[in-house]
Protein backbone atom coordinates (compact mmCIF):
# COMPACT_ATOMS: atom_id res chain seq x y z
CA UNK A 1 0.00 0.00 0.00
CA UNK A 2 1.35 3.39 -0.98
CA UNK A 3 1.32 6.39 1.32
CA UNK A 4 1.32 9.71 -0.54
CA UNK A 5 1.97 12.37 2.09
CA UNK A 6 -0.81 12.33 4.69
CA UNK A 7 -3.66 12.73 2.24
CA UNK A 8 -3.75 9.52 0.23
CA UNK A 9 -3.57 5.78 0.61
CA UNK A 10 -3.82 3.92 -2.69
CA UNK A 11 -3.34 0.41 -4.06
CA UNK A 12 -3.20 -0.80 -7.65
CA UNK A 13 -6.80 -2.03 -7.55
CA UNK A 14 -7.89 1.48 -6.56
CA UNK A 15 -7.94 1.51 -2.75
CA UNK A 16 -7.88 5.23 -2.05
CA UNK A 17 -8.27 7.50 0.95
CA UNK A 18 -8.61 11.26 0.42
CA UNK A 19 -8.62 13.83 3.18
CA UNK A 20 -10.59 16.42 1.22
CA UNK A 21 -13.88 14.81 0.06
CA UNK A 22 -16.15 16.58 -2.40
CA UNK A 23 -19.29 14.93 -3.74
CA UNK A 24 -20.92 15.92 -7.03
CA UNK A 25 -24.69 16.09 -7.32
CA UNK A 26 -25.23 12.87 -9.20
CA UNK A 27 -23.37 10.86 -6.51
CA UNK A 28 -25.92 11.84 -3.87
CA UNK A 29 -28.55 9.51 -5.30
CA UNK A 30 -26.30 6.42 -5.28
CA UNK A 31 -27.31 5.16 -1.81
CA UNK A 32 -30.96 5.25 -2.93
CA UNK A 33 -30.09 3.37 -6.13
CA UNK A 34 -28.02 0.75 -4.32
CA UNK A 35 -30.82 0.12 -1.78
CA UNK A 36 -32.98 -1.01 -4.70
CA UNK A 37 -30.63 -3.85 -5.60
CA UNK A 38 -31.86 -7.34 -4.66
CA UNK A 39 -29.61 -9.32 -2.30
CA UNK A 40 -27.29 -11.78 -4.00
CA UNK A 41 -26.78 -15.35 -2.88
CA UNK A 42 -23.65 -15.83 -5.01
CA UNK A 43 -20.45 -15.38 -2.97
CA UNK A 44 -17.36 -13.76 -4.45
CA UNK A 45 -14.82 -16.28 -5.78
CA UNK A 46 -11.86 -17.02 -3.55
CA UNK A 47 -8.28 -16.13 -4.36
CA UNK A 48 -6.53 -18.88 -6.27
CA UNK A 49 -9.47 -19.88 -8.46
CA UNK A 50 -8.62 -18.77 -12.00
CA UNK A 51 -11.76 -18.10 -14.01
CA UNK A 52 -11.63 -18.27 -17.78
CA UNK A 53 -12.25 -14.94 -19.49
CA UNK A 54 -15.96 -14.72 -20.14
CA UNK A 55 -18.80 -12.28 -20.44
CA UNK A 56 -22.54 -12.57 -20.11
CA UNK A 57 -23.86 -14.96 -22.77
CA UNK A 58 -26.68 -14.17 -25.16
CA UNK A 59 -28.66 -17.09 -23.72
CA UNK A 60 -28.66 -15.46 -20.30
CA UNK A 61 -30.66 -12.49 -21.56
CA UNK A 62 -34.37 -12.18 -22.15
CA UNK A 63 -35.04 -12.35 -25.89
CA UNK A 64 -35.81 -9.04 -27.48
CA UNK A 65 -33.75 -6.92 -25.06
CA UNK A 66 -31.45 -5.63 -27.76
CA UNK A 67 -30.68 -2.44 -25.85
CA UNK A 68 -29.48 -4.46 -22.85
CA UNK A 69 -27.28 -6.56 -25.14
CA UNK A 70 -25.75 -3.42 -26.59
CA UNK A 71 -25.14 -2.03 -23.11
CA UNK A 72 -23.44 -5.28 -22.02
CA UNK A 73 -21.09 -4.96 -24.97
CA UNK A 74 -20.47 -1.29 -24.20
CA UNK A 75 -19.59 -2.12 -20.58
CA UNK A 76 -17.26 -4.91 -21.71
CA UNK A 77 -15.48 -2.49 -24.07
CA UNK A 78 -15.27 0.09 -21.27
CA UNK A 79 -13.33 -2.26 -18.99
CA UNK A 80 -11.14 -3.56 -21.81
CA UNK A 81 -10.19 0.08 -22.36
CA UNK A 82 -9.45 0.33 -18.63
CA UNK A 83 -7.20 -2.74 -18.93
CA UNK A 84 -5.26 -1.24 -21.85
CA UNK A 85 -4.89 2.15 -20.16
CA UNK A 86 -3.62 0.53 -16.97
CA UNK A 87 -1.22 -1.72 -18.86
CA UNK A 88 0.30 1.22 -20.75
CA UNK A 89 0.26 3.53 -17.68
CA UNK A 90 -1.82 6.01 -19.67
CA UNK A 91 -2.91 8.31 -16.85
CA UNK A 92 -4.96 10.52 -19.17
CA UNK A 93 -6.92 7.54 -20.51
CA UNK A 94 -7.55 6.25 -16.98
CA UNK A 95 -8.82 9.68 -16.00
CA UNK A 96 -11.27 9.63 -18.89
CA UNK A 97 -12.99 6.62 -17.32
CA UNK A 98 -13.85 8.34 -14.02
CA UNK A 99 -16.27 11.12 -13.12
CA UNK A 100 -14.74 14.34 -11.83
CA UNK A 101 -15.68 13.20 -8.32
CA UNK A 102 -16.40 9.57 -7.52
CA UNK A 103 -17.09 7.45 -4.48
CA UNK A 104 -14.64 4.76 -3.44
CA UNK A 105 -15.44 1.92 -1.07
CA UNK A 106 -13.03 -0.64 0.28
CA UNK A 107 -12.19 -2.68 3.37
CA UNK A 108 -11.52 0.55 5.29
CA UNK A 109 -14.78 2.35 4.47
CA UNK A 110 -16.23 4.72 1.89
CA UNK A 111 -15.19 8.22 0.85
CA UNK A 112 -15.42 10.73 -1.98
CA UNK A 113 -12.37 11.14 -4.22
CA UNK A 114 -11.51 13.95 -6.62
CA UNK A 115 -10.31 12.63 -9.96
CA UNK A 116 -7.51 15.19 -10.11
CA UNK A 117 -6.17 13.94 -6.78
CA UNK A 118 -6.48 10.30 -7.83
CA UNK A 119 -4.55 10.85 -11.07
CA UNK A 120 -1.65 12.53 -9.27
CA UNK A 121 -0.79 9.36 -7.34
CA UNK A 122 -1.27 6.77 -10.10
CA UNK A 123 2.39 6.78 -11.33
CA UNK A 124 3.82 6.31 -7.83
CA UNK A 125 1.09 3.79 -7.04
CA UNK A 126 2.01 1.64 -10.04
CA UNK A 127 5.74 1.93 -9.33
CA UNK A 128 5.17 0.83 -5.75
CA UNK A 129 3.23 -2.27 -6.69
CA UNK A 130 5.65 -3.11 -9.46
CA UNK A 131 8.39 -3.14 -6.83
CA UNK A 132 6.27 -5.64 -4.87
CA UNK A 133 6.22 -8.00 -7.86
CA UNK A 134 2.90 -7.15 -9.52
CA UNK A 135 3.65 -7.40 -13.23
CA UNK A 136 0.37 -7.54 -15.17
CA UNK A 137 -3.35 -6.93 -14.73
CA UNK A 138 -5.94 -8.44 -17.08
CA UNK A 139 -9.70 -8.34 -17.28
CA UNK A 140 -11.23 -11.72 -16.41
CA UNK A 141 -15.01 -11.37 -16.21
CA UNK A 142 -17.65 -8.64 -16.48
CA UNK A 143 -21.30 -8.83 -15.50
CA UNK A 144 -23.43 -5.76 -16.21
CA UNK A 145 -26.89 -5.01 -14.81
CA UNK A 146 -28.78 -1.75 -15.52
CA UNK A 147 -30.09 -0.03 -12.40
CA UNK A 148 -32.25 2.41 -14.34
CA UNK A 149 -32.04 4.46 -17.53
CA UNK A 150 -28.95 6.31 -16.28
CA UNK A 151 -26.91 3.97 -14.04
CA UNK A 152 -25.34 0.55 -14.65
CA UNK A 153 -23.95 -1.86 -12.05
CA UNK A 154 -20.87 -3.84 -13.17
CA UNK A 155 -19.26 -6.72 -11.29
CA UNK A 156 -15.69 -7.21 -12.48
CA UNK A 157 -12.91 -9.73 -11.80
CA UNK A 158 -9.31 -8.69 -12.47
CA UNK A 159 -6.50 -11.23 -12.91
CA UNK A 160 -3.06 -10.18 -11.70
CA UNK A 161 0.34 -11.83 -12.14
CA UNK A 162 2.64 -11.58 -9.16
CA UNK A 163 6.36 -12.45 -9.28
CA UNK A 164 9.00 -12.94 -6.63
CA UNK A 165 12.27 -14.83 -6.16
CA UNK A 166 10.49 -18.19 -5.93
CA UNK A 167 8.45 -17.85 -9.13
CA UNK A 168 5.14 -16.40 -10.27
CA UNK A 169 1.57 -16.63 -9.00
CA UNK A 170 -1.84 -15.59 -10.28
CA UNK A 171 -4.13 -13.50 -8.08
CA UNK A 172 -7.69 -12.31 -8.54
CA UNK A 173 -9.17 -9.04 -7.34
CA UNK A 174 -12.92 -8.40 -7.42
CA UNK A 175 -14.59 -5.02 -7.69
CA UNK A 176 -18.08 -3.60 -8.18
CA UNK A 177 -18.62 -0.40 -10.15
CA UNK A 178 -21.55 1.95 -10.68
CA UNK A 179 -21.30 3.61 -14.08
CA UNK A 180 -23.25 6.66 -15.21
CA UNK A 181 -24.27 7.10 -18.83
CA UNK A 182 -23.41 10.42 -20.41
CA UNK A 183 -23.78 11.99 -23.83
CA UNK A 184 -23.56 9.56 -26.73
CA UNK A 185 -23.91 6.61 -24.34
CA UNK A 186 -20.49 7.32 -22.83
CA UNK A 187 -19.75 5.78 -19.44
CA UNK A 188 -17.95 7.06 -16.33
CA UNK A 189 -17.21 5.45 -12.98
CA UNK A 190 -19.07 7.21 -10.15
CA UNK A 191 -18.76 4.48 -7.51
CA UNK A 192 -16.06 1.84 -7.13
CA UNK A 193 -16.04 -0.86 -4.44
CA UNK A 194 -12.92 -3.03 -4.05
CA UNK A 195 -13.66 -6.22 -2.17
CA UNK A 196 -10.08 -7.00 -1.12
CA UNK A 197 -7.04 -5.12 0.12
CA UNK A 198 -4.60 -6.07 -2.62
CA UNK A 199 -1.54 -4.91 -0.72
CA UNK A 200 -2.37 -7.25 2.16
CA UNK A 201 -2.96 -10.14 -0.25
CA UNK A 202 0.42 -9.61 -1.93
CA UNK A 203 2.20 -9.47 1.42
CA UNK A 204 0.44 -12.66 2.51
CA UNK A 205 1.61 -14.40 -0.66
CA UNK A 206 5.15 -13.17 -0.07
CA UNK A 207 5.12 -14.54 3.47
CA UNK A 208 3.74 -17.96 2.45
CA UNK A 209 6.39 -18.39 -0.26
CA UNK A 210 9.32 -17.57 1.99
Amino acid sequence: MLQEGSNYVVDIAGNFNASRPSVSKHLRILPRILRRLPPTSTPLPRYGATPKPKFKKDGDRTLGHKSEEQMDQRVKEFFLLYERANSSSDVSAIGGLYADTFMFGGPNGVQAVKKEDFLKVIPKMKAHFSSMGLSETQLQTVEANPLDSKYVLAKVAWGMNFRNSSGSKHLEAFATYVLVRGHGDSLSIVFQIDHQDLASVIKEQQNTQQ
